[in-house]
């Protein structure tokens, strides 16, 4: 299932929530998102900040352990909390409507990591975070 997202991300850096295939992409577009678009680290993406940014709708904090584990946090008030200081690294992800070239608002999920961490990083947990984002963001 993961192998499948990943290989959508590597390819476009932005994915369309339609296949109802992949249940992960079918939970955010049953919630109300679009698209799911992994910037790379030139490019900005969710900010770094505590609470939640003007203009988004949720946003959160994501990383993964030195011991492999995920780290995730959410809220429709933002992050409150740093990172933890035992990550191997962390990152950001947000929601927001933007408006597409048609003149229409689509919803769009942000996941990026901090200073310093690879695309590759992310790519590796995007599966998995994108997931676990699926089964805790409210609808919009």
């Amino acid at each position: 299932m993961y192998e499948s997202l990943i290989a959508m991300f590597l390819r476009e850096r932005v994915m369309p929530t339609a296949p109802k295939d992949n249940p992960i992409t079918a939970r955010l577009n049953a919630k109300g998102y679009d698209f799911i678009i992994l910037p790379p680290e030139s490019d900005g993406g969710a900010p770094d900040v505590h609470g939640i940014p003007k203009g988004y709708t949720a946003y959160g904090r994501c990383g993964v352990y030195r011991d492999g584990q995920l780290f995730m946090i959410v809220g429709t008030q933002g992050s409150s909390e740093g990172h933890p200081s035992n990550l191997k690294w962390g990152g950001y992800w947000a929601a927001k409507p933007v408006v597409n070239k048609q003149g229409k608002t689509i919803n769009v999920i942000e996941v990026r990591g901090r200073a310093g961490v690879s695309d590759d990083e992310i790519y590796k947990v995007a599966g998995p975070i994108c997931e676990w984002i699926s089964k805790k963001i409210p609808k919009v």
